[in-house]
């Protein structure tokens, strides 16, 4: 095999598994978001542990799909450690968008403070009118902390004995990498290390 026949076939390698990639993190989100709508696991309240487990469900049906479809096809060259491979890093872009989208949607104060103000796009707001707003409307008719104390409860960071909350051992460990990860990334430090 002369040099140029071997370049003309590892290029058709690396387009062949690039098109496996690409088509597995399309069918692989596609998967993901066809389980969220399709309202699997709605009984797991927190979105992101739901989302989690959704992304191995996802990824244990793409594993299968992309194994079953190289197995037919046969003549491509690729076998189930490539899909394996393709599974895998569709199961990583789930997870980061996850991450960055939906639980973002779901928890961010600025996606509320920024909603509040789409509604009504022609008003202003002072810091004020817009504190009053997020306890009124956030912490009051939405019910985060409520939401938030039964969310925490439901994973193990807190327990609650007779309507009263307390901070668990396993809570007090999320505290602690929490405080690391914030050092190590400069986020804001007052969240996980409250001033008295």
């Amino acid at each position: 095999m002369t040099r140029t026949s071997r370049r003309a076939a590892l290029a058709l390698v690396l387009a062949v598994l690039a098109g496996l990639y690409a088509f597995g993190i399309f069918t692989g989100f596609v998967t993901f978001a066809a389980l969220f709508k399709a309202g699997l696991l709605k009984g797991i309240g927190a979105l992101f542990f739901r989302g989690l487990v959704l992304a191995g469900v996802s990824f244990v049906i793409l594993f299968a799909l992309l194994a079953a479809l190289i197995k037919r096809l046969g003549r491509l060259g690729l076998n189930s450690r490539d899909a394996f491979c393709a599974a895998v890093l569709s199961l990583s872009f789930n997870i980061c968008f996850l991450v960055v989208a939906p639980v973002t949607v779901d928890r961010s104060v600025s996606i509320f403070m920024l909603g509040e103000m789409a509604a009504n796009p022609e008003q202003n707001y002072s810091k004020e009118a817009m504190s009053r707003r997020f306890v009124e409307v956030y912490i009051g008719d939405y019910h985060q902390i409520d939401r938030r104390l039964r969310e925490q409860t439901e994973i193990g960071n807190v327990e609650e004995t007779g309507g009263h909350y307390r901070i668990s051992r396993r809570g007090r460990d999320f505290i602690a990498i929490s405080k690391f990860v914030a050092w190590l990334f400069d986020a804001d430090p007052r969240l996980v290390s409250p001033k008295r």
